[in-house]
């Protein structure tokens, strides 16, 4: 870390925060050096600004932290999470903390490769275990670095996976007062099975409810309970935004499999209902209010959704009516002339959760009805 700390010598600071996520990766797999100095790296990290306007700073800070974080999830989750509301950050340094809690967890669900959040960095192995430089060129196929996405490219695409098979069932059956959602040109029903994602080991289906959604939404909750509308979370959409992408994205993840998926749905939902007011005012927050409403829905399988419809029923109703009411005040599902690109996306993914809890609910009237006949 002395190396992050010079602000004397440009060439030093600067191969240190090259090489920063790399070594804190091949260092985590032996012994407990990154883990025992884990808080205070981080720390260092939240902190640290660029006195010599170092290329892709933002990007490499970020690498870092998820490699931190990475190196020991069920301490570093709760402490990012905690320190992302911690007093005296700045925005920017607010959100990079939050997208590495999103990145870092897609990663730990086994997603590193396939969306290509962060760079494939090299040397991440001791340098025994390598062929020298040349020969290792030789004999594999390792692509260059890349340039990690952020969290807004990553929810982007996620957001056009949940649409893209409502769209065509949109259009296979001819729902018109949901036209919103046939706004995209998709693919044939055959790409977008080709593009579903493969099974991979999901380690954050075990660890997300007690390393972020709870640190994070507790802390929230802490936030708004102590400063209301003075907040930082009530005051900056942008932040209040990155907040529900992160947990959106983590809760995607995680996955159907995800240990107390029911209770996490209700909390998550609740805190949704709860930022209806702002998301009237705000359409970056409408935006991603309903995302994390359609991201939710999407996750619970069908015998969940049905147990949901049983059991929760008004809450089930409330969103739905609030959720109608949206996608009718922003046109109806029809494009509207002069309409703004943003109101396309909105009524977008209004029918989406339209559909999908219209799912829900014919899934839960089929079972009551199978129930009765039987």
């Amino acid at each position: 870390m002395s190396t992050l700390r010079d602000d004397k010598t440009p060439d030093r600071f600067q191969l240190g925060m090259k090489h920063a996520a790399p070594l804190i990766r091949r260092k985590a797999n032996f012994g407990r050096e990154v883990k025992d100095h884990a808080e205070e790296l981080m720390g260092a990290l939240c902190n640290l600004q660029d006195p010599f306007d170092t290329e892709q700073f933002e990007e490499l800070k970020l690498q870092a932290m998820v490699a931190i974080l990475l190196s020991d999830v069920d301490a570093m989750g709760p402490w990012l999470s905690t320190h992302a509301f911690v007093e005296g950050y700045s925005i920017a340094q607010r959100c990079i903390m939050l997208s590495a809690l999103g990145l870092g967890g897609r990663e730990l669900a086994g997603f590193k490769d396939e969306d290509d959040l962060n760079p494939a960095l090299p040397n991440t192995e001791f340098p025994s275990k390598r062929l020298p430089a040349r020969l290792h060129a030789t004999y594999t196929n390792a692509a260059p670095n890349k340039v990690s996405m952020r969290l807004n490219s990553t929810s982007k695409k996620i957001q056009d996976q949940l649409i893209q098979p409502l769209a065509l069932q949109a259009a296979d059956h001819s729902t018109a007062r949901l036209n919103a959602v046939k706004v995209r040109t998709f693919s044939s029903r055959m790409a977008v099975e080709r593009t579903k994602r493969k099974p991979a080991p999901n380690q954050l289906a075990k660890s997300f409810a007690r390393s972020f959604f709870f640190p994070l939404a507790n802390r929230y909750q802490q936030e708004l309970a102590a400063y209301g509308s003075s907040s930082v979370f009530a005051s900056a959409p942008v932040v209040l935004v990155t907040f529900l992408k992160t947990l959106a994205l983590l809760f995607h993840a995680s996955g159907p499999a995800t240990v107390g998926l029911p209770e996490l749905t209700m909390e998550f939902w609740d805190l949704l209902l709860s930022l209806r007011v702002q998301a009237a005012g705000d359409i970056a927050v409408l935006g991603a209010v309903l995302f994390a409403a359609l991201t939710v829905l999407d996750v619970n399988t069908a015998d969940q959704r049905r147990l949901l419809a049983q059991e929760e029923a008004k809450r089930v109703v409330e969103i739905q009516q609030w959720v109608q009411v949206v996608f009718e005040r922003a046109g109806g599902g029809e494009m509207v002339s002069g309409g703004s690109e943003e109101e396309a996306k909105i009524r977008t993914l209004a029918a989406g959760v339209l559909v999908k809890i219209g799912e829900m609910v014919e899934e839960y009237q089929k079972g009551m009805f199978g129930r009765t006949t039987g």
